[in-house]
């Protein structure tokens, strides 16, 4: 389905000039206990789906006199998170892929950039899987949580001004802004 995506947008609309690599799936608990079809699902939809997404609309982006691609990392790309490892995983991969992409694509009407979300109120804590999948998805359905998550409107306000000013990268939300600090001043 996605290689026909790109071919349906141009039809419909004539041209293509964003590309936003937004799905995301994540997981809970210890990764000792993960099921391999589990480590597949998260695999396939975090990292497969940006690669694919990126390498099928890519020639129709090139042809645009203007164009560019946002791909959604994460806040866990700067620090691997336990009982996360997975999606830890997969936002490092997309950071890194991201990254090399936009050097290769330096030159060309083609931009790029990675954003780096902290705690966005989305659903993707309700379709996680693990063993403490639970626990993930009480803390999404708190009632405190639409006041210390970033808004989805704000984060798309963030990344809108990150692909107008063609930023390599976009960090979203005050919990993404401290944790890309203290990875830099305390790695490892």
């Amino acid at each position: 389905r996605l290689a026909e995506l790109p071919g349906e947008v141009i039809d419909r609309h004539g041209a293509c000039h964003v590309l936003v690599n937004n799905a995301g799936v994540t997981s809970a608990g210890p990764f000792a206990d993960e099921p391999v079809a589990d480590i597949d699902w998260i695999v396939d939809i975090n990292v497969m789906g940006v690669v694919l997404g990126c390498h099928h609309f890519l020639p129709h982006l090139l042809e645009a006199e203007e164009a560019h691609i946002v791909n959604l990392s994460s806040m866990v790309a700067f620090v691997g998170l336990p009982r996360n490892a997975l999606y830890s995983l997969t936002k490092g991969a997309v950071r890194s892929f991201t990254e090399g992409l936009r050097a290769e694509l330096a030159g060309t009407s083609v931009g790029v950039t990675a954003v780096f979300p902290g705690a966005i109120h989305t659903n993707i804590v309700h379709s996680a899987r693990g063993a403490q999948r639970s626990q993930l998805s009480s803390l999404g359905a708190s009632r405190l949580a639409p006041h210390l998550m970033t808004s989805p409107e704000a984060a798309a306000r963030r990344i809108v001004a990150a692909i107008e000013r063609d930023r390599a990268r976009a960090l979203v939300g005050p919990d993404a802004r401290m944790l890309d600090v203290l990875a830099r001043l305390v790695p490892g």
